[in-house]
């Protein structure tokens, strides 16, 4: 019996010390979000407007966040600008239409952004940099231990870096690669590319961490085998891989130091919250109200590569059956059933 009261009164002595917990709910005022800019490269330039929210895809904007209506317009240094005229099909998708408006090496560009209700926001200039050409670009097939993540090719580019500047670098890549499932005996009647009883879509794979490098430690040699992408194998066939080398101002790698650093870090509910990390693009009448994002002008080296088959088709299932989403992967965003425009066929 003592047993018993001396456990009733520790359960109540433990619930008269819990205190309910008041946690601030922490929020930020909606701002203009802004992604694009121009380079060297042949037109169209793309300037995408949202607010800020919540996105499941930065390639698709809510409705609600897309921003509509608004007057973009860049301009460069000697006074020749060019308006941006809004795409009827991609919600906040504005578009250069005049091809023979073209960023040159050397030249200083500014955006200006007017939205229905009034306010106007610019950025400050931006100067256009030559960037150095892209030398190679291969890629190894690597075998992913854990069994988190399909097996795929890592993909990497060679570069030499000038000696007698000072140079700030982005990479961009993207794959195109076959997914696809058995057929067996269910139905695979549809358009896509259809082979020895395995149905086939083309889905696009993007590099999605950003991948920057300041040439403080290389400057004049070689930037040798820096990653750029890892493209998962899910079915057996040809890898369609793009790079993109950009050459970013000093204050651009600066902003997309802080936004790396600000998005891989992990903590917990009861940390600070991160301050917006200000770009170079300002309300003009509000110099508190800044966009966030970066209005940007580049130079660019693109390079292709077209990576081949290594296994046979069993052993590729074996490897990406876990992985392969219901239907194949036809129904993953971007699928499409037709080859990727501009590549060979395989």
């Amino acid at each position: 019996m003592k047993k018993i009261y001396y456990t009733l009164f520790v359960l109540v002595f433990l619930n008269s010390c819990i205190e309910e917990a008041q946690i601030p709910f922490r929020s930020e005022s909606v701002k203009l979000v802004v992604d694009g800019g121009i380079t060297n490269d042949t037109p169209p330039y793309t300037i995408k407007l949202s607010y800020s929210g919540n996105l499941k895809n930065a390639n698709l904007l809510n409705l609600n966040l897309a921003v509509a209506g608004a007057k973009v317009v860049v301009t460069d240094d000697l006074g020749k600008s060019i308006e941006f005229e809004q795409s009827p099909y991609e919600r906040g998708t504005y578009r250069s239409e005049d091809y023979s408006y073209v960023g040159k090496i050397g030249r200083t560009y500014t955006l200006s952004i007017l939205l229905k209700d009034g306010r106007k926001y610019v950025s400050s200039p931006e100067k256009l940099l030559a960037s150095s050409r892209i030398d190679s670009v291969y890629a190894d097939y690597q075998d992913v231990v854990n069994n988190s993540y399909p097996d795929g090719y890592q993909v990497f580019l060679d570069t030499k870096d000038p000696s007698e500047t000072q140079n700030y670098y982005r990479w961009t890549a993207y794959a195109y690669s076959r997914v696809g499932r058995v057929c067996g005996n269910d139905f695979c009647g549809n358009s896509c590319d259809i082979r020895n009883g395995f149905i086939f879509c083309w889905v696009p794979r993007y590099q999605t961490r950003i991948n920057i490098l300041s040439d403080n430690f290389v400057n004049g040699n070689l930037i040798k085998r820096r990653p750029v992408l890892f493209s998962p194998v899910y079915a057996v066939g040809k890898h369609f891989v793009e790079v993109t080398q950009y050459s970013i101002s000093r204050e651009a790698f600066q902003f997309w130091k802080l936004y790396d650093e600000q998005s891989s870090r992990s903590g917990t509910i009861f940390d600070p919250l991160p301050a917006p990390i200000q770009g170079n693009i300002v309300n003009v009448n509000d110099p508190n109200d800044f966009a966030l994002g970066y209005f940007g002008a580049s130079g660019i080296s693109r390079k292709r590569l077209i990576i081949t088959g290594r296994y046979d088709q069993t052993t590729i299932f074996v490897n990406a059956k876990n992985f392969i989403p219901e239907g194949g992967g036809c129904s993953l965003p971007f699928a499409t059933c037709d080859r990727p425009d501009s590549w060979p066929k395989d």
